[in-house]
């Protein structure tokens, strides 16, 4: 094949060749690379969110425990007054960690300074401020309940356990009686519960056995160095038994207590079994003591 002839046939297999593509159905349009590129979807990008973060809260709760005034009036930082009555505690009020200022005075008197105290709460932590003449009455208890400040307050701060165990009862005991003597509780049967311990002080939780209480038919308190006891036997405007009801708590699960042994009026001894509970912290059984010899 002659040199011309050879062109010819290759321009007419291209010519076959670009024919055949123009029947094809494909698209060869070409496309922008900036067109291309849009046509991806772009990937979904989810922002991260910090946790917010739990706000920081403690709880502190007062009790009326200065039997030398019958209703006190109790202001906390810069608050609204509230009125206590002899051994009522208020409920556990939330509260911002940090420093407050816990102030008392006779509600029952306008011309009278009071007294105060400044507290420090830890994060999640609960605390009972009890205020304590500092120094027992120098004559009867009725002579010096008519003035305020016969006496020095002194501001007992306890940190509280609310988580029992269950079955179990924790008794923390309060010496906030008008007697030197140190002082202790015991079942009438002669055992010991707990104590003795000195007058203003306060014991760190103790676990009692519950047979103990099941043996029992009431609680006396007895002191060092006097010669006389207190007994307890059923609670206060009630036919039911202290040890009874105590028994009864337990059935419901565990039981954290503070027991304040104190005073009220013109030197009724009465003892409060405090509940140590984060939903209701003013809730509390009293019974009203009777003295022996």
């Amino acid at each position: 094949m002659t040199k011309t002839k050879l062109s010819v046939a290759i321009l007419a297999v291209f010519t076959t060749l670009f024919i055949g593509c123009g029947d094809s159905d494909v698209d060869y349009t070409l496309v922008p690379q900036a067109a291309r590129t849009s046509m991806v979807p772009a990937p979904t990008i989810t922002p991260t969110t910090s946790p917010t973060p739990e706000p920081e809260e403690s709880f502190l709760r007062v009790v009326h425990t200065y039997y030398l005034v019958p209703d006190l009036e109790l202001t906390i930082d810069d608050g609204e007054p509230r009125s206590l009555e002899q051994v009522q505690s208020t409920e556990y009020l939330t509260l911002t960690p940090g420093e407050h200022t816990v102030e008392i005075s006779d509600a029952d008197s306008e011309s009278m300074e009071g007294a105060s105290t400044v507290v420090d709460l830890a994060d999640g932590e609960y605390t009972t401020v009890l205020p304590l003449p500092q120094s027992p009455p120098s004559r009867s208890i009725t002579a010096q309940m008519e003035e305020f400040g016969g006496s020095e307050v002194l501001f007992l701060e306890l940190e509280d356990d609310v988580t029992p165990d269950a079955g179990t009862l924790n008794i923390r005991f309060v010496h906030a009686s008008f007697t030197q003597s140190d002082a202790e509780l015991r079942t009438d049967e002669g055992a010991n519960i707990i104590g003795p311990l000195a007058r203003n002080q306060a014991t760190e939780y103790e676990t009692v056995d519950p047979d103990l209480l099941s043996a029992a038919e009431f609680l006396f308190a007895a002191f060092t160095s006097e010669n006389f006891t207190i007994e307890f036997q059923s609670l206060e405007n009630s036919s039911d038994e202290l040890v009874g009801t105590l028994a009864q708590e337990l059935t419901n699960g565990g039981v954290n207590t503070t027991v304040i042994l104190t005073v009220r009026g013109e030197g009724q001894p009465v003892l409060v079994f405090l509940f140590d509970e984060a939903d209701d912290g003013s809730r509390s059984l009293i019974s009203v003591g009777e003295f022996t010899d």
